[in-house]
């Protein structure tokens, strides 16, 4: 179980280590860094943290390219939400799907 405060450990397992009490603080940083580059991605280039992380794992797959299935669990996200992304992606001419 989880703990939702700072505060407290997040399992038994790390309840002696002081240490893992600043996971939650670091998760809640992470997501703040998150919407900022987000953000900002988004005003100065119409993309989406999500829109860049999509085209650097497809460019990592190479010339064979990547199902989208694959590419969604990877990117852990819905395939459905996925192929709409995909698809303005490749309205804009940053990805080509075959």
């Amino acid at each position: 179980m989880v703990s939702d405060s700072p505060n407290r450990p997040l399992s038994g397992l790390f309840a002696d280590d002081p240490e893992m009490c600043a996971v939650p603080i670091i998760g809640d940083a992470w997501e703040g860094a998150e919407r900022a580059i987000s953000a900002r991605l988004e005003a100065e280039n119409d993309l989406r943290l999500s829109d860049l992380l999509a085209m650097d794992r497809i460019v990592r797959a190479g010339r064979g390219g990547i199902r989208t299935n694959v590419l969604a669990r990877a990117l852990a996200i819905p395939s459905n939400r996925l192929t709409y992304r995909l698809a303005g992606l490749q309205k804009r001419a940053y990805v080509v799907r075959s």
